[in-house]
């Protein structure tokens, strides 16, 4: 069982077709997958409370910390998405040894630039994920 270092590790985003990389990107934190359930307990159950599979899964949402560089064509790309709204692909680069990928579509972005005297421009990006993430080693 390997131990994936992190160091190396890429987000990126579609941008004409090309998955570009999110220069100076600081943390990922990838989708939260999760398949759902619903209460399925029944007045005549017994006292233990029951849930069922409801047969959907989602992909949640996605986040990241980077130094922002508004000039920076990957940073401008999500600037772009958010003041013109539209789905976007994105794309993280895992560096185990097949180069494992995680692909997911984002429907709605969300840019919080953060100004601090002692620290760098820096901005945490996060996403709602559409659909279900598709990994591939």
């Amino acid at each position: 069982m390997a131990k994936i270092q992190c160091k190396g590790t890429a987000l990126k985003i579609d941008i004409a077709t090309v998955y570009t990389a999110i220069a100076q990107a600081i943390s990922i934190k990838p989708p939260v997958m999760r398949s759902l359930d619903f209460d399925s307990t029944t007045l005549d159950g017994g006292v233990g409370m029951t849930k069922d599979v409801s047969g959907y899964g989602e992909g949640g949402e996605f986040e990241s910390e980077i130094f922002w560089d508004p000039e920076l064509a990957p940073h401008a790309a999500i600037t772009d998405n958010i003041t013109t709204p539209a789905e976007t692909s994105w794309q993280i680069l895992f560096v185990n040894a097949g180069a494992s990928l995680l692909d997911f579509d984002v429907a709605g972005l969300e840019l919080s630039p953060a100004v601090d005297m002692k620290d760098g421009l820096k901005a945490s990006v996060k996403g709602n994920v559409s659909g279900l993430p598709v990994i591939t080693v």
